[in-house]
């Protein structure tokens, strides 16, 4: 007997361990779908809790589950969950061990302090154990593995010998307490929630908590969804923001490369300049014309001249090359198609392109007479370039100079025969004379374009450059991709450079997730915590009263059967009326409290049935359902509190609350019935709610702290959370500074604040994005949210400040009666028609003073009528379908047009947004409408939409002009400064000075040429060129600026203060052009012996139509008389002649038009010899318009 008796405890033992490891490996699972990273702690983690009621349920013997669950589920966590995933290792089988440890230590502390301090099984019977089991058991034990398990996942041992695998460095040291709050946080929503769950449905010790399941668990799986799905929410909204951060700045980088390339470009295209307009160039003109270029740029590694040269040319090249000190010059090639194999003679063919002329010489040495068409990969690239006449790349290849296969590349550029036709291919390769090649270094150019980029995280990104040309194969040309990282976001963008595809890649790591990484995630989880145990509270406290109550019941019942005349002393004696009936439905007994509700004497009633105090009806409905229970035993108030209506005696209805249970007693059952008078708290509810409803839409809940403040910055009214908020007496603060409510360091801040706000009245949220704090009386700074409102009253302007206290969360009742009044002038003084309507007959039943104005009709006329008695029918049928629509679809219902005949002002255009007003059961109650008159508006924008058509195809028609004629110049005037180059370098000594003051004359005459040229063609291209808007740093935009602006900064000894600057929606080129131009200007007209000093400011810009910043940039310089302010943004206008100051009159024309396109405003204001300010003007935020105009 005993072996059978072991036998079967030891299979139920397993059958216990295997259960709990396999609810806890499923469980887990789950929970990690909501992994906060980095790491992997959960939102909601019910193992947990699952672990808890297990080890309640059976005892500490099923420990072993826990940790076989918990290790299960931890080594499946590193197979499958990390990237990469793990191997499975000694080092992830001790790692999971170490956390199913804390796992089970917690759980085993739990069981403890549940036993000890809430005398388990009766856990949950009073609030001071729910109490407990809330702070000390759930937030108590969870702190166990919250603070072991983020420790073993942020420890990696020092002689682990192996690469990072699964789950190690999951935590970096950095992260760990954040990890750790995430932890603990989802471990203790998982004991709150699943614990009380799983003990309630296994609760044997009576039919209370039986009848109260369903009543606690599913508010709790509510509250539990509830949580999951805000924090879904949020963690997307987080995922958004950082990949949106990461995309703007791999394109600012993809945007610097393409501009480094273009430069490398443009270097090129001078040189074939130089040789296209000269009749000969020697190899020394060539070093001389090149070494500027070098020595700017650091990514180039040379440049050098490839003649065509036919069979029958290559003696004499070869020995001019010979006979100019290059000894053993010959032409030479690859021995193979190898790109390692070694150089060799060039052998015979039709057509030669020897490296002739190289610069630097030092270190192309062996490049010199190397033979491009030799090589397929060269000749591939030099035969595309002569046929398109354009700049050709090639792919990664070996340079002749290092034998090496390096991500270098070269730029090959035709040079055709000077004023010969080159309009087809046949032209292009008849007149075909050679190529100029450059070779420039792949990292230096990226490396160069990234410094000049200035973005931040620099050190978390991954940049990756791929020549895919040809797929699939994709060599590789850049990377600062180092082993073991994890690639967590990625950005790619592909360049066109002479015919070949390059793929660029921006990756952002693990490192660049943390650095982007916030607590909102946590602070989400955090409330879904609080509101958890608030409600589990709520729950479990009703539950055990419950209880409670119904073994009071139980107790009273006993006495009943062995004291009749001491239970009937109890219900006499009762506060609340207590009424009993036997299995007929007569009255045998009544208390006094149940007597005096309803107006009886005890004799009257005794031996009546008890329909004498119901109503008619139901006192009909009782006798069927008390027959009904006899037969049946079903039954749907036994056992439940309901309301029903009574009636007294003198036949008045009045509600009442009732809770009926049975006994049995000799002579068979009877029934009692506990009831309570609750006339004043429907009265009471009723009133409420129908003072709540009028107000919702206004204050949704109470309102907080209430403050006026008057222009001079006093307090003339505060409320009575004024009072409780900051610990003073409304006699302490009327008529005293608002200052004296924050704390010092804010004072001075606040007043220049409040001085704008009184120029700038607007209703918004006070600080914006900063955190605000109050000063309590005692000193206790109070952190705060506050919400600013402009208030015109008879004694003028008001500024009312609703402050809400964040240290809690007051109920909106307490400050409704408060602000009913001050909600009315709200009302009234909201400058859009504002009206409700009820929602059965869509009767007006409020209306402010600006719907009266726009309708010409007046208060009395429109309330209690409906649109047909105002309106015309068609239109009346318009606003009663839309009203309809409203209440069936629900939500917000924004009409951006729609007409409507008013009285006296004829027909208007109104913008009308409709919400429906709910009752606490989603049935509709009243609409609210809100209107705002947009006839002129509309006029004027189509008055305005047709003169910017005007203007629009009138600029692009100059725009056009100015470019084609600026291009068309340019390669005239190249020639011209070419040849006066030459002339002044190899026939200076022939010229005697006249000779040399006429070529200087015709050099700067060129260059004042150049630069105009470039200006019209910077005005031309500021829309023809335009890109997309995108969001601009404007301090990047003028570091930028200065950078280009350093020589004449230094020349003139001059300083530039710029302040603080914010970003906004522009063109990055433009932005940089507009503040480059206005900051030149500055530092061009200073006074003479004076240093210059330029002053660059920014404020926020808020007006009707227009949100943004004022830019100002002030100078020291020699003024101008202001009836030139506006000459001086026309183009070629001057107000000084070209020997005192040089300039082409156009810089101050490009700023305006730039500012134009970017909807902004531009405007100067100038003193003689004191200086001058321009104040520039631009939206934060470009209307779509505008955007999309700045796409085309």
């Amino acid at each position: 007997m005993t072996t059978n008796k072991s036998a079967m405890f030891s299979s139920r033992w397993l059958m216990q361990v295997s259960l709990i490891a396999a609810a806890y490996f499923a469980t887990g699972r789950l929970g990690l779908l909501l992994a906060i990273p980095p790491g992997y702690a959960t939102a909601i983690f019910p193992p947990a809790g699952i672990a808890l009621a297990a080890m309640l349920l059976w005892g500490r013997r099923v420990w072993p589950g826990v940790f076989i669950g918990s290790m299960i589920m931890n080594v499946w966590v590193s197979l499958n969950v990390r990237t990469p995933p793990a191997s499975f290792d000694w080092y992830t089988i001790l790692l999971s061990a170490s956390i199913a440890v804390g796992a089970t230590l917690q759980a085993l502390a739990g069981a403890w302090l549940v036993r000890r301090f809430m005398q388990y099984p009766h856990a949950f019977d009073n609030a001071r154990h729910i109490v407990i089991f809330i702070t000390v058991v759930a937030f108590g034990s969870c702190l166990i593995n919250a603070t072991l398990g983020p420790l073993w996942l942020s420890t990696v041992p020092a002689d682990a010998g192996v690469n990072d695998s699964g789950m190690r460095n999951a935590v970096s040291w950095n992260l760990y307490f954040r990890n750790s709050l995430n932890w603990w946080v989802g471990d203790a929503i998982g004991v709150l929630i699943f614990t009380p769950l799983i003990l309630i449905w296994r609760d044997k010790t009576g039919p209370a908590w039986l009848r109260k399941r369903l009543a606690v668990s599913l508010p709790m799986l509510l509250m539990l969804t509830l949580t999951v799905v805000i924090f879904v929410l949020a963690s997307n909204s987080e995922e958004r923001r950082i990949r949106l951060e990461f995309e703007k700045i791999a394109r600012q980088e993809s945007s610097a490369i393409e501009r480094q390339l273009d430069i490398h470009r443009e270097y090129i295209y001078a040189i074939r300049g130089f040789f296209e307009s000269s009749e000969f160039v020697t190899r020394e003109e060539f070093t001389t014309f090149v070494s500027r270029h070098l020595a700017m740029n650091p990514s180039i590694q040379g440049f050098s001249w490839e003649p065509l040269v036919r069979r029958e040319e290559r003696e004499a090249y070869e020995r001019a090359a010979r006979e100019a000190g290059y000894d053993g010059f010959t032409f030479t090639q690859r021995a193979t198609q190898d790109e390692l194999s070694p150089l060799v003679p060039a052998g015979e063919r039709d057509v030669y392109f020897p490296v002739y002329y190289a610069a630097p010489y030092t270190g192309n040495e062996r490049a010199l007479g190397y033979d491009l068409a030799s090589s397929d990969i060269r000749r591939r690239a030099l035969e595309w370039a002569r046929d398109s006449g354009e700049i050709a790349a090639t792919a990664r290849l070996s340079l002749v100079q290092s034998d090496v296969v390096a991500p270098e590349f070269l730029l090959y550029c035709p040079v055709y025969a000077n004023g010969q036709p080159l309009e087809s291919v046949e032209e292009r390769r008849q007149h075909l004379i050679g190529y100029i090649s450059g070779v420039f270094k792949t990292a230096v150019l990226i490396e160069r374009s990234l410094d000049r980029s200035k973005q931040p995280q620099d050190s978390a990104l991954r940049i990756q450059l791929f020549d895919a040309t040809d797929p699939p194969l994709r060599d590789k040309l850049y990377s600062t991709v180092r082993p073991g990282d994890d690639c967590k976001l990625d950005w790619s963008q592909r360049l066109t450079i002479g015919g070949r595809m390059w793929e660029l890649h921006v990756c952002g790591t693990q490192q660049y997730l943390e650095s982007r990484g916030n607590l909102f995630s946590w602070v989400i989880l955090a409330g879904g915590l609080l509101f958890t145990g608030l409600l589990q509270a709520f729950l479990l406290s009703t539950a055990g009263r419950a209880q409670a109550f119904e073994r009071l019941l139980e107790l009273r019942t006993g006495e009943l059967r062995r004291s009749e005349a001491r239970h009937a002393a109890v219900v006499k004696g009762a506060g609340e009326g207590i009424i009993v009936i036997d299995g007929t439905g007569i009255i045998t007994s009544i208390n006094a409290a149940a007597l005096k509700v309803f107006g009886y004497d005890e004799q009257a009633l005794i031996g009546r049935n008890v329909t004498a105090l119901m109503p008619p009806d139901l006192a009909a409905r009782h006798i069927e359902g008390f027959s009904r229970y006899l037969r049946t035993g079903e039954s749907r108030v036994i056992g439940q509190t309901v309301r029903v209506e009574g009636l007294t005696r003198n036949g008045a209805r009045f509600p009442i609350e009732l809770s009926i249970s049975r006994f049995d007693a000799p002579g068979g059952p009877f029934f009692v019935g506990i009831l309570r008078d609750i006339s004043e708290r429907v009265e009471t509810e009723e009133r409420l709610k129908q003072s709540e409803e009028r107000y919702r839409l206004l204050v949704n809940a109470a309102p907080f702290a209430i403050i006026l403040v008057n222009r001079e910055g006093k307090m003339s009214l505060v409320n009575d959370e004024a009072e409780r908020l900051f610990g003073y007496t409304r006699d302490e603060l009327i008529g005293h500074s608002i200052e004296m409510l924050l704390p010092e360091r804010y004072r001075d801040d606040h007043i220049l604040q409040r001085g704008h706000y009184l120029n700038h009245p607007e209703r918004r949220k006070m600080g914006r994005n900063r955190e605000l704090f109050g000063l309590h009386k005692s000193g206790k700074e109070i952190p705060v949210d506050i919400d600013l409102s402009p208030i015109e009253l008879r004694q003028g302007m008001y500024v009312q400040a609703a402050i809400k206290d964040l240290r809690d969360i007051r109920k909106a009742q307490e400050e409704l009666k408060a602000t009913n009044r001050f909600l009315d002038s709200v009302i009234e003084n909201i400058p859009n028609m504002v009206f409700i309507k009820d929602a059965k007959d869509l009767r007006f039943v409020r209306f402010n003073k600006a719907g009266e104005e726009l309708l010409g009709h007046s208060r009395a006329d429109l309330i209690g009528k409906n649109d047909y008695d105002f309106f015309p029918k068609d239109q009346a049928d318009s606003f009663t379908s839309k009203d309809r629509d409203v209440f069936r679809q629900g939500g917000v219902h924004d009409i951006p047009e729609e007409p409507v005949e008013t009285k006296g002002r004829g027909r208007r255009l109104l913008h009308t947004k409709k919400i429906p007003i709910l009752d606490d059961n989603g049935r509709p109650l009243y609409l609210l409408g809100i209107s705002e008159d947009i006839t002129e508006r509309r006029m004027a924008e189509e008055r305005l939409q047709q003169r910017t058509d005007e203007l629009a195809r009138s600029n692009k028609e100059l725009e056009q002009f100015a470019y084609i004629a600026s291009h068309d110049l340019s390669e005239p005037l190249r020639k011209i400064q070419a040849f006066g180059d030459l002339l002044e370098r190899l026939a200076a000594e022939k010229l005697d000075e006249k000779g040399k003051k006429y070529v200087g004359y015709m050099r700067d005459a060129a260059e004042r040429m150049k630069t105009l040229i470039n200006d019209l063609l910077q005005l031309s291209r500021v829309t023809s060129k335009a890109r997309p808007f995108e969001r601009v740093s404007i301090k990047a935009a003028i570091d930028d600026a200065l950078a280009d602006l350093e020589t004449r900064i230094k020349e003139s000894d001059g300083t530039v203060n710029v302040g603080p600057m914010p970003e906004i929606e522009a063109e990055p080129t433009q932005m940089r052009q507009l503040f480059q131009n206005l900051i030149g200007n500055a530092l061009k007209y200073r006074k003479p012996g004076v240093p210059p000093v330029v002053i660059v400011s920014a404020v926020p810009l808020s007006e009707p139509g227009f949100n943004g910043y004022r830019f100002e940039i002030s100078d020291n310089g020699i003024g101008f008389e202001e009836k030139f302010s506006d000459k001086i943004f026309q183009v070629f206008q001057r107000l000084h002649a070209r020997g005192e100051y040089e300039g082409t009159g156009i810089g101050l024309a490009i700023c305006e038009k730039i500012v134009t396109r970017h909807n902004g405003r531009i405007r100067v204001t100038s003193t003689p010899d004191v200086g001058s300010v321009f104040t520039v003007e631009l939206p934060a935020i470009q209307a779509d318009s505008a955007r999309e105009e700045g796409e085309t």
